[in-house]
C-alpha cells in the first residue's frame, strides 16, 4: 500500500531535476541540491519508513500513520514548490481519505 508513496516521491524528485535543467531557476546549484532534493526526499523516505515499520509491527495503528506520511510528503513538495499556487490542493488529500472511508475520527486527525 505505501507504493504509491515511494512513486510520488520518485516522481517528484524526478521532476525537480527536469526544473532544475530546462527552466530558469534562481538557486545556486549547492542551495537546489540540498533544499530542494536531499532535504525534503530524505524527510518523506523517512517517513515512509516509518509508515512501513508501524504497518508491520502495529497494525491497528497503520492508517494513523499512513495518513500522518502523506500528509507529511504533500507538505514538503508544498514547500519546495511554494510559487504554484494549485499545489495547496494536496492539503486536502488527507481530509478526502478520511471522507472516504467514512470516519469522523481519521477525520480530526487529518486538521
Amino acid at each position: 500500500m505505501l507504493h504509491a508513496y515511494w512513486i510520488v516521491i520518485i516522481a517528484h524528485f524526478a521532476i525537480q531535476i527536469g526544473c532544475f535543467l530546462f527552466l530558469d531557476y534562481d538557486r545556486t546549484p549547492t542551495d537546489f541540491l540540498m533544499n530542494v532534493l536531499f532535504w525534503p526526499t530524505a524527510v518523506s523516505s523517512s517517513c515512509i519508513l516509518f509508515a512501513s515499520w508501524v504497518d508491520r509491527r502495529f497494525s491497528s495503528y497503520s492508517f494513523y500513520t499512513m495518513s500522518i506520511a502523506s500528509t507529511v510528503i504533500a507538505w514538503t513538495i508544498i514547500h519546495v514548490n511554494y510559487d504554484i499556487r494549485i499545489i495547496l490542493a494536496i492539503c486536502l488529500l488527507p481530509i478526502f481519505a478520511s471522507v472516504l472511508f467514512f470516519s469522523k475520527r481519521e477525520s480530526g486527525l487529518s486538521f
